[in-house]
């Protein structure tokens, strides 16, 4: 596959899971140290921010991911496997989106404190 093809097939599968507008109402966010993250998760999220899926906000000491819905789908697991990221990033993600608390946002900062039960990288 070349190149022009993984960005178009990337690009398709984005704008399936296309989001509504963003709502600017009040969301929940979990706060998660950068050190979560594999080195390659880290240079996705900063290549992939202009890409429509994930929705990616880059900040002075990480990211902001945004998870647009609240169920987690086996089409959103398959587009972050195309995207490259890894298993662990997906698990987070998953929990996030399916935990009671609906969280909408993931603030990867460098300012946090690693959480003992999650990898470490």
């Amino acid at each position: 596959m070349t190149e022009n093809n993984f960005h178009q097939k990337v690009h398709e599968e984005a704008m399936k899971l296309k989001a509504t507008p963003l709502d600017l109402g009040l969301r929940r966010m979990i706060e998660l140290s950068t050190k979560h993250l594999t080195q390659e998760d880290q240079h996705l999220i900063r290549s992939t921010y202009a890409h429509a899926y994930p929705r990616i906000v880059l900040h002075q000491c990480g990211a902001i991911v945004f998870l647009e819905r609240r169920e987690f789908s086996d089409d959103q697991v398959r587009l972050l496997k195309l995207h490259g990221f890894s298993d662990p990033f997906i698990a987070i993600f998953r929990h996030a989106t399916t935990t009671t608390a609906d969280v909408r946002l993931i603030n990867f900062t460098t300012e946090a404190e690693p959480l003992s039960h999650l990898p470490v990288f």
